[in-house]
């Protein structure tokens, strides 16, 4: 949708104005499995811890076809419970994961009527402060020599899904405002500023962004004429092969941010499309996804250089739910060359669905 600037606190921190830029941070959830077929059945269950056997809340589980491809996902309730419906006679599979801990699948099975199962969530967490973080890179060749990097990924992909699936839930409503800023472009000191809060619910899709295939074949800049749209990170495209294979990885810590692991990335070699070039900031201790920070390269000539960046900060919410808390994103002004623009936006109140 263009014509409006906004963000949103499932993710959606994007801009769209007609004035020619566009920053599109949707999380998508692909969603499927036939919901409305005659015959469709109840997949119900709950996730339990494996020592305590008590319910697990927040889990993430994912409702898989015979072959692991993802149909649907829900988030587990206070009594670790979820539910799916699909068609009758078709192989399935479940999988539970959480952060910070190791998952577990069962299946496949055959829907021949409603299902009840139990997924056992092994209870020992996945410590990331033991790893050897220094100098650790993937980098397309040889994965077995980047163990570390893949461990710290696993459990970033985690969150990016977590954070989708609390994005197709109506369970909560979020207050959140936003901002409009102008931004002198050396000295980045705000000349300008407007704001606006609203209420929102968590499946609002304000925008939409670019699939992962044209994001890997044009890049996240594309101009046309007068107009330039700069078009942001969704977890669509972050979750999406395209993502591992086209950008190096590489972990350390900063002082700054002691108990926090860095996760780098920056676009391979040879790909000259306009890219990111960024930082995750993971916790090692609770190994949560904390934060990502990017900046574009690979810009076109075209385009006046800048500090065009952007950050997401994510938010654990009590029942397990992952959400952006804070974002913005700096972009070229359309009218003036000497300042940036910044849309801004922060999450005031997490309010019950309605």
């Amino acid at each position: 949708q263009r014509g409006r600037a906004r963000g949103g606190p499932s993710g959606d921190g994007a801009c769209a104005w007609t004035t020619g830029l566009a920053w599109a941070l949707s999380l998508a959830l692909v969603v499927g499995g036939g919901a409305g077929d005659l015959h469709a059945q109840s997949i119900l269950g709950r996730v339990v811890d494996a020592e305590s056997d008590s319910p697990v809340v927040g889990a993430v589980v994912l409702l898989l076809d015979g072959a692991g491809d993802r149909l649907d996902a829900k988030l587990t309730a206070e009594d670790g419970s979820f539910g799916f419906v699909g068609p009758m006679g078709r192989p399935y599979r479940l999988r539970a994961e959480m952060i910070g801990r190791r998952g577990v699948e069962l299946g496949p099975f055959t829907l021949d009527g409603d299902a009840r199962h139990e997924l056992r969530l092994p209870a020992e967490p996945i410590r990331l402060g033991g790893l050897d973080v220094t100098g650790e890179e993937r980098c397309s060749v040889d994965p077995e020599s980047a163990r570390a990097v893949y461990t710290v990924w696993a459990e970033v992909e985690k969150a990016l899904r977590a954070t989708e699936v609390t994005r197709s839930s109506t369970t909560h409503r979020y207050r959140i405002v936003e901002y409009d800023r102008w931004r002198e472009r050396r000295s980045l000191d705000i000349v300008a500023e407007s704001s606006n809060q609203r209420v929102v619910v968590g499946d609002e899709r304000p925008f939409s962004s670019l699939p992962p295939d044209e994001i890997e074949a044009e890049g996240y800049v594309t101009i046309d004429g007068e107009e330039v749209w700069i078009y942001g990170p969704s977890a669509e495209v972050l979750l999406s092969p395209y993502f591992l294979r086209m950008h190096c990885f590489t972990l350390g810590r900063d002082s700054s941010r002691p108990g926090w692991i860095t996760l780098e990335f920056e676009p391979v070699d040879g790909h000259d499309v306009p890219e990111l070039r960024g930082v995750l900031w993971i916790d090692e201790t609770s190994a949560q996804l904390q934060a990502l920070e990017f900046e574009y390269v690979n810009l076109p000539r075209e385009l006046v250089r800048g500090d065009y960046t952007g950050s997401m900060q994510f938010r654990r919410l009590d029942d397990g739910g992952l959400i952006v808390n804070d974002w913005w994103l700096r972009s070229p002004h359309p009218m003036n060359r000497d300042r940036l623009r910044e849309q801004a936006g922060s999450v005031l109140e997490v309010l019950p669905g309605r």
